[in-house]
Order: structure tokens, then sequence, then C-alpha cells
């Protein structure tokens, strides 16, 4: 009976990390916490099997008269393919070779930079899109690109001047990304 408790507090556990995960992921559009729920649900998986497993073993039959061991193994080996199968992601090529998941910046480098630096960000999907930097009361000192973009990864280079080509002066700058009714928005700065 206390080998069947803890099999319920796995199950609960595990009902409460997927939750969790399942939350975050939908907040978020993270890849990586929807991939921690799907592993919670094979957890989850798991931990209903055993206990199934620790309920049915403790009955005896003629036709398994040492319980469901077997049935047991075949479960855990079943779960332990799909864990397999999920651990891998296919690939789908474009520039990388991965599709983006979402909307976001990739890096920005050199950072501090003097004079220019390089803008790496992700498209979900195709559409228009906006680049501008920003001063750190908000305006905006330059635009990068207006236009539309196809989904994937794109780089645009700033070489520390404001539309009117004239240099910015040192300091703290955002790059903002509109784009599909998303912003995302990167810190840099500028080291003349």
């Amino acid at each position: 009976m206390k080998l069947e408790r803890w099999g319920w507090y796995s199950v609960l556990v595990n009902v409460l990390l997927a939750g969790l995960h399942g939350l975050i992921a939908w907040v978020s559009g993270s890849l990586a916490v929807f991939a921690e729920l799907v592993h919670n649900l094979i957890d989850l998986l798991g931990a209903v099997a055993v206990l199934l497993g620790i309920r049915l073993a403790s009955r005896k039959s003629h036709a398994f008269p040492y319980g469901l061991y077997k049935v047991e193994s075949l479960v855990a080996v079943g779960l332990a393919a799909l864990v397999l199968l999920t651990a891998y992601e296919i690939p789908t090529a474009v520039d990388d070779g991965v599709l983006p998941g979402r909307t976001a910046f990739v890096s920005q480098h050199p950072n501090p930079f003097n004079p220019a630096t390089q803008i790496v960000f992700d498209l979900e999907r195709t559409g228009p899109v906006e680049v501008g930097i920003f001063d750190v009361r908000g305006q905006r000192v330059a635009t990068l690109e207006r236009g539309t973009l196809q989904r994937g990864r794109h780089s645009l280079t700033w070489q520390g001047l404001d539309d009117a080509g004239r240099a910015m002066a040192s300091g703290v700058y955002f790059c903002r990304l509109f784009a599909a009714g998303e912003t995302a928005t990167m810190k840099m700065m500028l080291a003349r």
C-alpha cells in the first residue's frame, strides 16, 4: 500500500510539472519550454504505467501467477522508445538549417561596438518588418529595415549613424524589431 502511495505522488508531481511547463510554454512561446512539457507528459505516462503496474501486480491470477511484471516491462520498453523518438528534432533547411519557431533577436556583435555592429534576427513568418534604432529617450535615430522579409534568419549592419548620416554619440541604444504584431528589443552599447 505504501508503494502505491508513492506512485500517486509521482503522478501528482508530473501533472503539476506538465501544467506549469504548459502554462509557461503557452505564455512565452518558447520551444525549449514546450520540449520540457513533452518530456513531462512522457514522464507522466511512465508514472501512470508504474502506478498501474503496482496495482495490477498486487493481484495474482491463474493466467499471471507472478503478477503482471511482463506487461510492465513491455510498457517500460514502449515508453523508452517514445522518449528516444521525441528526443530528436528533424530540422527543415533554411539559412542555418532550422526554421525559426518565433520572431526574435539571435545575436548582436560586437557589443560594445565601434564603428559598426551586426544584428542577427529570426522571423517566424514572411511579412512586413521594421527594424529601428532608438536612443535611451525612446527617440528613433535610425531605420535599418522597412519592408517585407521572408521567414528565416536575417542579418543587418548598423554603422552607428542616424538616418541623416551623422555619427551618433557613445552610449546605450536599443534595436527594436517589429514584425507580425510582435516586438523584440535588444540593448546595444556604442563606444566611440
